[in-house]
């Protein structure tokens, strides 16, 4: 299995990925993102996170 990130970007997340992402992006400071608007694939997730980042 490759990691997050080796895979095609465009690559639609499964549930359990974009779990474990939002999990760890609000770890990190991130907002929490309503199930019902979450980012659906792995480009789509970067593009929000630099949005939304917590440092900015």
């Amino acid at each position: 299995m490759k990691a997050i990130g080796e895979e095609d970007p465009e690559r639609p997340l499964d549930s359990l990925e974009a779990m474990v992402l939002h999990t760890r992006l609000v770890e990190h400071g991130y907002p929490e993102v309503p199930y019902t608007v979450r980012p659906n694939t792995l480009k789509e997730w970067f593009r929000w996170a630099a949005e939304h980042s917590p440092d900015s």
